[in-house]
């Protein structure tokens, strides 16, 4: 291979996916761009995973697997990336895929542009069907200043409910391994929540240049909408990750001199308020759930030692979300225990009507 077509080191992380795993597989094996290594990290699947990555392994040298018992997908992550060997990184995960041009085209805008990082298209993948999932930025080159100006001014938030400009996810992107190293730092290993904002805000920090791929329908990245996935789940770890994760973010926004951009750091607060948000809608989801550890977590939520506090009247969450917001930071133990019975309704009338979409 020359220059032109440089090593990229695919991470995937795997738990028990084995009803996806086949075809986020086939369609890596099959890029159009061959010189990648696809490390697989199977993080103690319980189900058939594990035996359908060892079988591709077989039959494709570029693949090596890993086995750890289970410890997250943060650890998972690391795991991979401590023996990638490619200049660049990119992150896939087990449960989605991607088109046949994707590496191909993320390298050569990467060549083209010599660009910090490239992004691409994402269709949300529900039963098949590909729905474009448009970004709020057009594509194409932004060099630093229009960066800045277009793209890390309002990267977080509008003002909405995680109204995030570009996808924080580590998935999607092309990523070169030093920005990775560099950034580590700022994930807990542990963490089951946010672990890819931890990675990827920093890195929107440090770069001074991005490239969004043009959507031409077969470099795009398809992420699988399925009611049972990992963040849909009840994550008994949720709000311990929140309050670690948002601490970490707060170091590298001190770190890289990004307190001072009120903006910026203004949109972190709102995202660490639609994450608290999240942990009470989360709580409801755990089936040994009660109203008194309900409000324990409530009460941490409020005690939390960054001591942010919501401004209701000023961000544009929508109704239910800014009652729950209000609920959290300044509601009475009457108004917690009305709020519980009502989201583990609403949350048992979702999960029924969801049960047999996935």
């Amino acid at each position: 291979m020359n220059d032109n077509e440089p090593l990229v080191s695919i991470i995937l992380p795997v738990y028990n996916v084995e009803k996806y795993l086949s075809e986020c597989l086939d369609s890596i094996c099959f890029q159009t761009y061959k010189n990648f290594e696809l490390i697989i990290v199977d993080d103690g699947s319980t189900d058939n995973s594990y035996k359908i990555c060892k079988k591709y392994a077989e039959k494709d040298s570029r693949l090596k697997i890993i086995q750890q018992k289970n410890s997250g997908p943060a650890k998972a992550v690391m795991s991979g990336f401590n023996v990638s060997r490619g200049k660049y990184i990119c992150f896939i995960d087990s449960d989605d895929a991607i088109e046949k041009n994707y590496l191909r085209d993320l390298v050569k805008a990467q060549i083209d542009f010599n660009v910090d990082l490239v992004i691409s298209q994402v269709c949300n993948y529900i039963h098949g069907n590909k729905i474009m999932n448009d970004l709020d930025v057009a594509d194409g080159y932004f060099e630093e200043e229009e960066y800045k100006d277009k793209i890390l001014s309002k990267i977080l938030s509008d003002g909405k409910f995680q109204s995030r400009l570009l996808p924080i996810s580590r998935w999607g992107k092309l990523i070169s391994r030093d920005l990775i190293a560099k950034n580590f730092k700022y994930v807990d290993e542990y963490s089951t929540y946010g672990e890819d904002l931890n990675l990827i805000l920093p890195i929107f920090l440090d770069i001074k240049s991005i490239y969004i791929l043009t959507n031409n329908q077969t470099n795009r990245y398809l992420y699988r909408i399925r009611a049972t996935s990992l963040i849909n789940a009840y994550d008994p770890n949720r709000w311990n990750s929140v309050k670690s994760g948002y601490k970490r973010l707060y170091l590298a926004f001190k770190d890289k001199n990004a307190l001072n951009i009120s903006n910026l750091f203004d949109q972190l607060k709102l995202d660490y308020f639609s994450a608290a948000v999240q942990c009470c809608t989360n709580e409801v989801k755990n089936p040994t759930s009660t109203y008194k550890h309900f409000k324990k977590v409530i009460y941490e939520i409020r005690e939390d030692t960054l001591g942010w506090k919501p401004k209701i009247k000023k961000n544009k969450f929508n109704i239910a979300k800014n009652k729950i917001l209000s609920m959290i930071y300044y509601g009475n133990n009457i108004s917690i225990y009305n709020y519980y019975i009502m989201l583990k309704i609403a949350y048992k009338v979702k999960k029924k009507i969801t049960r047999e979409k996935d």
